[in-house]
């Protein structure tokens, strides 16, 4: 588990308040830990998701409306349904999970319209790289979110427009920019349900070469959302580390 000063530690309580907006006293955030088997699941679309959700177990930061964020049932998978719209927002899952020991993230998703170079919903990992390696610029195209968790490194996980763009791994344009993977691509591909897996501890390794893997740690795993979403609801499903 993590370590935190009294500040830190305060620090996050505020946040929780913040960002929960819960009245009364705010549950503390909740740092989920790996399964026995290795597996840790973020997000599924059990009946108990909207309990997890508002339970501490996840961070919630910008324009999210009460009973915007439903599981609902589309092409006959049960999923959380992003809705189209203009707002901007994140969800975030505080974790404490050793980067060797889980190295894949698996997610479903369905992609109704999409115009633009990506889709607006993107997931982020966020890592705590081992304490002996270098400091790097922060990342301001962070959310507010992560200030929660001690994340010194992060990647952005995208579906691009074209398909031809797929397995592209980009270091940011700006010096504050996040890396981006593109795991899927192609308005062919709109419409349909796709499995992913990404290897985390390989993106790591292109991204920061030479830190150990052994002492990295995942922080957080969120689901970023952007404002053009005018004509593209998304579903997200079984979004889970495993080994």
């Amino acid at each position: 588990m993590f370590k935190h000063s009294p500040v830190v530690v305060f620090r996050c309580l505020f946040i929780t308040v913040l960002f929960l907006g819960l009245s009364g006293c705010a549950n503390p955030i909740i740092v989920s830990e790996v399964q026995p088997d290795g597996s840790l699941e973020i997000m599924g679309p059990s009946p108990h998701f909207a309990e997890t959700f508002e339970s501490g177990h996840w961070i919630k930061s910008g324009e999210i409306n009460p009973g915007m964020l439903i599981v609902t049932e589309q092409l006959a998978q049960r999923a959380l349904l992003i809705p189209a719209g203009n707002q901007t927002f994140t969800i975030l899952r505080p974790v404490d999970a050793n980067l060797l020991s889980t190295p894949y993230l698996g997610w479903s998703w369905l992609v109704e319209h999409r115009d633009g170079e990506y889709q607006d919903v993107s997931v982020l990992i966020g890592f705590h790289a081992p304490p002996d390696a270098p400091e790097i610029a922060s990342f301001a195209s962070l959310p507010d979110a992560a200030d929660a968790t001690p994340a010194n490194r992060a990647i952005e996980i995208r579906w691009a427009t074209s398909a031809l763009r797929r397995g592209d791994l980009s270091f940011p344009d700006t010096e504050n920019g996040l890396p981006v993977y593109v795991i899927r691509g192609g308005r062919e591909n709109i419409g349909r349900w796709w499995q992913e897996n990404a290897d985390l501890s390989a993106l790591y390794a292109r991204l920061w070469p030479g830190e150990e893997i052994a002492r990295t740690r995942i922080v957080f795993v969120a689901i970023n959302v952007g404002p053009n979403r005018k004509n593209s609801p998304t579903y997200i499903a079984k979004l889970r580390l495993f080994r």
